[in-house]
């Protein structure tokens, strides 16, 4: 294949959805698609893509704990007649918290010659979509408590805490929800601190 600076050698695709199927679970399915041009061999003329991957991996949340319930892999499009026969082993997928560990526990169950790295790339994109799902959905109701901050009032934990340097523990998200933030119901970018706590001091640059 003739290089060309203005197309694509290889792109890959992955798109996650997340469902919520009943009050206590979430539908978590991941689709990764990756495309190439056809070889020039092939009567490919560098415009022509054709499909190397197409994959999916869907699993079962329990929202109480974030423990998945099930998992289920699918192969539509793969290099080699074996590749499907990996699939029913994602069901060691049972069981793992989302949370507490994940990344660590899906190496060593999964990771290298243990299963399939297109389908593991998967289930390292669906982590995030879930913790996302949980806090945009998470209500006042619902919304996870901790410890008692000093001042008296409950400290907010749950999925996302200490996940970024905006959610990280006493950082501006969680000292958000203490004031009284409810994910899903202000603009978007959510507004600064100060607007929350009426403090100037909480204000962007203060």
């Amino acid at each position: 294949m003739t290089a060309d600076p203005g197309l694509p050698v290889y792109r890959r695709r992955i798109d996650v959805t997340s469902v919520q199927v009943d009050p206590c679970h979430l539908q978590v399915t991941g689709h990764l698609r990756d495309t190439a041009p056809v070889p020039e061999s092939q009567g490919g003329d560098g415009h022509a893509t054709f499909t190397v991957h197409e994959m999916s991996l869907s699993l079962l949340i329990r929202t109480s704990d974030l423990v998945v319930e099930d998992a289920t892999a699918d192969m539509s499009t793969f290099p080699h007649a074996e590749c499907p026969l990996i699939a029913p082993h994602y069901a060691v997928l049972r069981g793992l918290s989302i949370t507490k560990g994940f990344s660590r526990e899906l190496n060593e169950r999964l990771g290298g010659a243990a299963g399939c790295s297109h389908l593991k790339e998967i289930a390292r994109n669906i982590a995030p979509v879930v913790i996302q799902s949980m806090t945009i959905s998470r209500t006042p109701h619902t919304r996870p408590v901790g410890t008692t901050h000093t001042d008296g009032t409950p400290t907010p934990t749950g999925p996302a805490v200490g996940s970024c340097h905006v959610w990280k523990e006493e950082g501006v998200a969680v000292r958000k929800l203490r004031a009284g933030w409810v994910p899903g119901t202000t603009e978007r970018p959510v507004p600064p601190l100060s607007r929350f706590t009426a403090d100037p001091a909480d204000a962007p640059g203060a």
